[in-house]
């Protein structure tokens, strides 16, 4: 069935004024009175009139629309960073394209850029390091969310992990912690090659003899957590203190010690890393390391921004501070 689509002129025969007057008040360009303006933007509602966006980017080589790739796997942690992606996005009046990809992501990025996105930001997993390669040897706009890539021209941001396993680990070495486990990531991801940098940091510096042991997941979560903890119980090993890449992983971890029959902090403690929303209403409540991940979402938007508008050339590589919540579980 056909559709007719209201047209320009359209709008501004109904709001009783110029076609200029309202193609100033679409584009938000200057020179027209918060009283129209806001009449336009009502009667526009009113009579189901949609900018025709086509014909923008066409006259104006712009598209206001950044694209926004991430793992699904991420989950809750990438919700929280979206908020700060949006709210920002819609200071500057943009419009934002989710794209959810798995593997090297150049099918996803191929998409987004047929779509004529401004720019790009990424949360990357560490399986499409090429992707991120092939598309930072151009002048794209891109801004990589969250890992520390060497030898990219990208803009990155990320926060202080090498801080954050350090805050943890000494944290689990104070309340009495003398044989930890550090239950990581794969060594192909920054973050966790970061954490554990910390990890090592902070047991090289204790004063005090402590045993540890680090275990990389090829993928971390829920249900890896749970796992690996259940087989490190059926070999016989112990720990009193355990260091989670992240806080699913984390509560896995502590569901499987609760089955076997572990106490929790009394036996063994536990911290995660990320304080994901679910850290302070999970049993026990999880001490974690602090992102500040609506921070870490704005702060990408507005580094990309800088880059669309043509305001700054040089690489920029950003870190954000961490600190750690002192909950039940550790």
């Amino acid at each position: 069935m056909s559709r007719t689509y209201l047209t320009i002129r359209d709008l501004a025969e109904a709001a009783g004024t110029s076609i200029s007057t309202v193609s100033r008040v679409l584009n938000n360009k200057p020179d027209v009175s918060q009283e129209t303006r806001e009449r336009i933007e009502r009667i526009a509602v009113e009579i189901g009139y949609i900018k025709n966006n086509a014909v923008s980017i066409l006259r104006s080589n712009t598209s206001n629309t950044v694209g926004v790739m991430f793992d699904s796997d991420l989950d809750q942690f990438f919700a929280e960073v979206l908020k700060g992606i949006e709210k920002r996005a819609r200071k500057a009046r943009y419009q934002i394209v989710l794209m959810n990809y798995a593997g090297s992501g150049e099918e996803e990025i191929r998409t987004l850029l047929e779509k004529r996105v401004d720019g790009l930001l990424m949360i990357p997993s560490w399986e499409n390091l090429e992707a991120i390669e092939k598309l930072s040897k151009t002048d794209f706009p891109l801004v990589v969310i969250g890992r520390f890539i060497k030898n990219i021209r990208s803009d990155e941001i990320h926060t202080d992990d090498v801080k954050g396993g350090i805050l943890a680990t000494n944290f689990l070495i104070d309340k009495g912690c003398r044989n930890l486990l550090m239950i990581n990531g794969p060594k192909e991801n920054s973050a966790a090659r970061m954490r554990y940098e910390g990890f090592s940091e902070a047991v090289r510096s204790s004063r005090i003899e402590v045993g540890s042991k680090e275990i990389m997941l090829h993928k971390t979560g829920y249900r890896p957590g749970y796992s690996v903890t259940k087989e490190i119980f059926s070999r016989g090993e112990r720990f009193d203190g355990v260091f989670c890449f992240n806080d699913l992983t984390a509560f896995g971890v502590i569901t499987a010690l609760k089955e076997i029959g572990i106490k929790i902090p009394e036996e063994v403690s536990v911290v995660g890393y990320d304080n994901i929303e679910f850290s302070g209403i999970f049993s026990p409540a999880l001490t974690t390391v602090n992102i500040g991940k609506e921070k870490l979402g704005y702060e990408a938007f507005k580094m990309l921004l800088e880059r669309i508008d043509g305001k700054r050339q040089e690489v920029k590589r950003k870190a954000l501070d961490v600190d750690l919540v002192i909950r039940e579980s550790a």
